[in-house]
């Protein structure tokens, strides 16, 4: 029985290995990550095409295997984003952190170079600060979302505040310091996390549906505790919260950032590696709502740009509005 057994598994493999070498030879188009272009069943063939996507996305060692394959290349990605993500420290540290993208973007003749400038998801408002600081302002929108707002999604009324489609909530001042999780080194900000929770009310309120808003945060601690507030708050129904990094490439009607740092001396981690702020700030269509600590992140010059944006647009919002509303509330209870 086992040999039959064993003799039926043999003849399994070798009938799906003739069914893929078959289709293989037959198709056109061949999709594959970068390293599945090594199996062995590619074995000798070459492609007149490679075009590799999310190109900024992969180490160079990696990279190489399909190249190796190519004629002519496409490489498409944005190195204004994210690197690729390494799990040890050390690498990531060292020179395998630069990809192949980065390394030929700098030495190629300007004429293999393309850049896309036209965009199809932001807003203007929303594009402006990020077109100007990573892409030299060579950004433009397309005509369809230039100047599109909630107000031709949502079936209530909308506050102006809730209309503008830039916000920057200051919460500097009120004391709403992160904390560091028992045993990790992820950061979290409760007070700030119960914020993102009145915002995310207010807009319920208005009719923005909760499929349409995503709640992003550069640290997976406050991602978690967030997670946390909504099951015990709100009825999600699609709502989405996730880190700036597992959201790049994906886009909400609304994004909410939640960015954590406010403390005394201004430390504010990795957010100052702005290609994650340009990551976060990029996947709003209709609204955008960053909130974080004027004090504490104006440290660095881009968020003091930021936060100077935001006021010339008048997108500049103080958190001590709501607690002011906050108590006004209470009062009337009370009374």
């Amino acid at each position: 029985m086992r040999e039959e057994i064993r003799a039926l598994k043999e003849d399994n493999r070798n009938l799906e290995a003739q069914i893929f070498r078959q289709v293989w030879h037959e198709s056109d188009i061949v999709v594959a990550t970068h390293t599945g272009c090594g199996d062995a069943y590619l074995k000798g063939r070459n492609f007149d095409w490679v075009i590799v996507d999310e190109a900024t996305q992969g180490v160079e060692p990696a990279t190489w295997i399909p190249i190796s394959r190519a004629g002519r290349v496409v490489m498409a990605g944005d190195h204004k984003q994210l690197p690729p993500t390494f799990l040890s420290r050390a690498k990531g540290d060292s020179g395998v952190v630069q990809t192949l993208f980065e390394r030929f973007y700098s030495f190629l003749n300007p004429e293999a170079v393309i850049q896309l400038e036209e965009q199809y998801r932001m807003h203007h408002k929303i594009m402006d600060f990020p077109s100007r600081v990573f892409y030299s302002g060579t950004l433009k929108a397309a005509e369809g979302v230039r100047e599109h707002s909630l107000s031709s999604i949502v079936s209530g009324r909308i506050l102006s505040h809730n209309l503008a489609p830039f916000i920057f909530m200051d919460t500097a001042g009120l004391g709403y310091e992160e904390k560091k999780e028992d045993g990790g080194g992820s950061r979290y900000n409760e007070e700030e996390a119960r914020l993102v929770i009145k915002e995310i009310k207010q807009l319920q309120q208005c009719g923005v549906l909760p499929g349409h808003i995503a709640v992003i945060s550069p640290y997976s601690a406050q991602v978690k505790l967030l997670n946390q507030f909504l099951q015990e708050d709100i009825q999600t129904g699609g709502l989405e919260i996730d880190s700036v990094d597992a959201f790049q490439g994906r886009e909400k009607e609304v994004v909410i950032v939640s960015l954590v740092r406010s403390n005394l001396t201004g430390d504010i981690g990795f957010l100052a590696d702005t290609r994650r702020m340009n990551v976060g700030m990029t996947r709003a269509k209709r609204k955008l709502i960053l909130i974080g600590d004027s004090a504490t992140l104006s440290n660095l010059t881009f968020y003091r740009d930021l936060i100077q944006y935001a006021e010339t647009i008048d997108g500049y919002r103080s958190a001590w509005e709501y607690e002011l509303n906050d108590d006004a509330g209470s009062s009337k209870k009370q009374r």
